[in-house]
């Protein structure tokens, strides 16, 4: 009786992860170009694969790598602001381009493009990868929790989604039961 009644959690369990849904995420994607010398220019996309409008974003770049930003152009309905690296007491504080909805939010399962950001690079190569911040119309972070959320950028890989980290440990909860009722026989 006790092994039918595990059987039965486990395959229970398993049939509550299949129904969990997937992850909900905004993703930013950027092309780096040279306009040239050392002056760059960067051309965003931002997919809104969110259940929540996005009301704004903000893209940081490293102080000692990036100066001279300048906004080169904004989606329609849309203005950004920027801010340059700068060395405040004895760090280096990034700087930012926000850029904000004036009267039409990012509305879910929408795509924004149209904002472009100049710069003069100070790195070697081309320039990599940045970090992003997403909000919703409220301006509170895009999280589930409505906590804050940070992109690292859009070639990183995939963050697990609920569903895939349920599954491990329901396999991992059944690899406990069964060593577990194996070590029970023993006695």
């Amino acid at each position: 009786m006790k092994k039918v009644l595990s059987v039965g959690f486990v395959f229970t369990l398993f049939l509550a992860v299949c129904a969990m849904p997937a992850a909900e995420a905004a993703m930013v994607e950027y092309k780096a170009e040279n306009i040239g010398g050392d002056r760059w220019q960067y051309d965003y996309a931002i997919f809104n694969d969110s259940a929540w409008d996005i009301g704004a974003f903000t893209i940081f770049f490293d102080y000692g790598l990036y100066g001279g930003l300048d906004v080169i152009s904004t989606p329609d309905g849309w203005d950004a602001e920027f801010w340059n690296p700068q060395l405040i007491g004895y760090s280096g504080e990034p700087g930012e381009v926000v850029a904000f909805a004036l009267d039409a939010w990012l509305a879910p399962g929408g795509s924004l493009t149209g904002l472009s950001v100049g710069f003069d690079w100070y790195g070697d190569g081309a320039p990599g990868s940045q970090a992003f911040g997403i909000f919703d119309e409220d301006l509170f972070g895009l999280l589930p929790d409505q906590g804050g959320w940070t992109v690292p950028d859009s070639t990183a890989p995939a963050v697990p989604e609920p569903g895939t980290m349920a599954l491990l440990g329901t396999g991992l909860a059944g690899l406990a039961a069964y060593y577990r009722s194996r070590k029970a026989g023993k006695r």
